[in-house]
């Protein structure tokens, strides 16, 4: 993903109101229809995975949190009793990676993660499928915090394999291992080539 941003906004330690910049791309945790796209609801919860500039990539759940029983909750991971709408999912769905670079007034984030079917609260991604996605940005210079953030609407993504940059010879293919790919696609964002990871149409 990449987008301008004037400012790179990374907290510093004892820093006073520094906010950091942030990016989360919204996943629907049901394929019947689409969930509410302020973060879902009880009936239709979202996954959500969110990047930060102070260096964190978590796998959030949100709309979930007061329409599961107890026992469901437990066996997913999760506290029985929410404390909040929006939260943690389990260290077992915490499978998101990210590489990030800000060059020349825009961040290029990369996130990735296994394909396939992981855990109830992560959504299946299997490359040439397609998935609906909504994107969420924060500017740290501009205070952006919570709700304050640009956001976008639902978008139909076609899910492929990353690809080398201008000029790699090396080609990533679906029959490399998992490894592989994401060591050469973290090597060309860290040198700037990449600068789209997640397309959108």
């Amino acid at each position: 993903m990449e987008w301008d941003d004037p400012t790179m906004d990374v907290p510093q330690p004892g820093g006073i109101d520094q906010y950091p910049d942030k990016v989360a791309v919204q996943f629907p945790l049901t394929t019947d229809s689409l969930p509410y796209i302020c973060m879902g609801t009880t009936e239709q919860p979202v996954s959500i995975v969110l990047w930060s500039s102070a260096g964190k990539t978590e796998t959030l759940i949100a709309g979930s949190a007061y329409g599961m029983d107890p026992e469901h909750r437990e066996a997913l991971g999760l506290h029985s009793v929410p404390t909040s709408p929006i939260e943690l999912a389990p260290p077992e769905a915490q499978v998101w990676g990210s590489s990030a670079v800000y060059k020349d007034g825009k961040w290029m984030v990369l996130l990735y993660r296994p394909t396939g079917s992981i855990h109830e609260l992560v959504p299946t991604l299997v490359p040439g499928s397609e998935t609906s996605v909504a994107f969420a940005v924060w500017q740290g210079g501009k205070a952006e915090v919570g709700g304050k953030k640009s956001t976008s609407a639902w978008f139909v993504m076609k899910l492929g394999m990353p690809k080398a940059a201008p000029g790699e010879t090396e080609t990533v293919t679906e029959t490399q291992p998992a490894e592989t790919v994401y060591e050469t696609v973290t090597e060309t964002v860290a040198r700037g080539g990449l600068g789209l990871a997640l397309a959108a149409s």
